[in-house]
């Protein structure tokens, strides 16, 4: 991404300065933000419309997503930042 030189005479952020680093990691709040709400929004409207027995259903169902996901992580995530991916051996 090339930008045109600006007539004002500031300068661009530098790759990894402060205000690079704080636009991702603002990005990366944004999204968990976004993930958390829309789960708490899809839990509210299972409350409100399953009834006791459906939303134990579901609440057991977004459990067990979530065990799966970590396991999934644990075994093949942490495998991968640990070996060398390009490694035969």
């Amino acid at each position: 991404m090339t930008s045109a030189p600006s007539g004002s005479g500031a300068a661009e952020p530098e790759a990894g300065s402060r205000v690079v680093l704080g636009r991702r990691a603002g990005g990366a709040v944004f999204t968990q933000f976004l993930n958390a709400g829309g789960s708490l929004v899809l839990q509210v409207v299972a409350a409100r419309t399953l009834g006791k027995i459906g939303f134990a259903d579901f609440a057991v169902c977004v459990a067990t997503l979530a065990l799966v996901n970590t396991f999934h992580t644990g075994w093949v995530g942490d495998g991968l930042t640990v070996l060398d991916r390009h490694d035969r051996a």
